[in-house]
């Protein structure tokens, strides 16, 4: 699968475009099964083939600020 993380504000994925694109697609069509308006709102931050950009951002925080953050 992808790999993602669900924060207070929302799902990162991080992957191929192609297959992030087909879920989105796949989770606004299921939405709207059961409600007449849906909203979505997407952020693309694409840097080509980097990867592992979820927890190395967290990591480079950590090493920064010198102490883990909450999990």
């Amino acid at each position: 699968g992808l790999d993602f993380e669900v924060t207070a504000m929302g799902t990162i994925i991080e992957g191929p475009p192609a297959r992030i694109f087909d879920l989105l697609e796949s989770c606004h069509a299921k939405m709207k099964e059961s409600h007449h308006r849906v909203t979505s709102k997407i952020l693309i931050d694409d840097r080509g083939d980097d990867t592992g950009r979820i927890r190395g951002k967290v990591e480079t925080l950590e090493r920064v600020l010198g102490h883990k953050l909450k999990a």
